[in-house]
């Protein structure tokens, strides 16, 4: 096929490669529009975290059975430290949730005052709809008399 302004028109030639060749070429070509690495091992902390001290990625690798994290140094030397174990790190998460986390009493205290104005609310509203209930009786009423 020829593309000529826009239009495909069929070759009088015999063509190089097949067309189902072509077309697989093309979706493989497609699919490289993106380079996906596929990774041997999985770190939960990876894409997560950049260095305070150069802002580069952080890298992780496994060493004697552990996970170590540390600084890829893409832009040049880094004076953070050579790396950090998954354990150390995972004490660290831990400790800032536990600094942003609410105490425990504190959510039960919030969840009873959340049930309370749920209840409140659901009072209100059958209230409100007992009154609408009146108020279309009433008018109900006021369509079935024969005109004054």
């Amino acid at each position: 096929m020829m593309r000529i302004h826009g239009e495909f028109f069929p070759g009088c030639f015999e063509p190089i490669v097949r067309k189902d060749l072509f077309d697989e070429v093309q979706r493989v070509m497609a699919g490289r529009a993106k380079k996906q690495r596929k990774r041997k091992h999985e770190y939960p902390f990876i894409g997560f975290m950049h260095c305070a001290s150069c802002g580069c990625a952080i890298t992780a690798e496994k060493q004697k059975g552990h996970h170590y994290y540390r600084c890829t140094k893409k832009k040049g030397p880094c004076k953070e430290k050579k790396y950090l174990r998954e354990e150390s790190l995972l004490e660290e998460v831990r400790r800032i949730v536990e600094q942003v986390s609410l105490p425990d009493d504190w959510a039960e205290n919030m969840l009873r005052r959340l049930n309370t104005e749920k209840a409140e609310d659901k009072s209100q509203n059958r209230a409100a709809v007992q009154h609408l209930k009146v108020e279309k009786q009433g008018i109900e009423k006021k369509l079935e008399e024969p005109n004054r």
